[in-house]
């Protein structure tokens, strides 16, 4: 349904979603907070593009561009702060 109503492919859904996950995910580092939660959402969202792969929903050259760009993404949040 998203896909007719703005006329985009499968493949750029994918794609947003995790460009908008990391947009808010930057978005509250940039905030002046004391503590910044962060969830599974962006593994959760590899986890989906795996099996949208796996059903032949998006084709392997998005699937690699996307696994590409999240490990990029874990590597950055590899390296932020951590409190316990």
């Amino acid at each position: 349904e998203i896909c007719k109503k703005y006329s985009i492919s499968t493949s750029q859904i994918y794609e947003l979603i995790i460009d908008y996950v990391y947009q808010d995910l930057i978005k509250s580092l940039d905030k002046d907070s004391e503590i910044i939660i962060l969830d599974r959402s962006l593994n959760d969202r590899q986890i989906w593009n795996y099996n949208a792969y796996k059903k032949d929903i998006i084709p392997k050259n998005t699937y690699i561009y996307l696994k590409d760009k999240y490990k990029k993404i874990s590597k950055i949040m590899q390296h932020w702060p951590t409190f316990f």
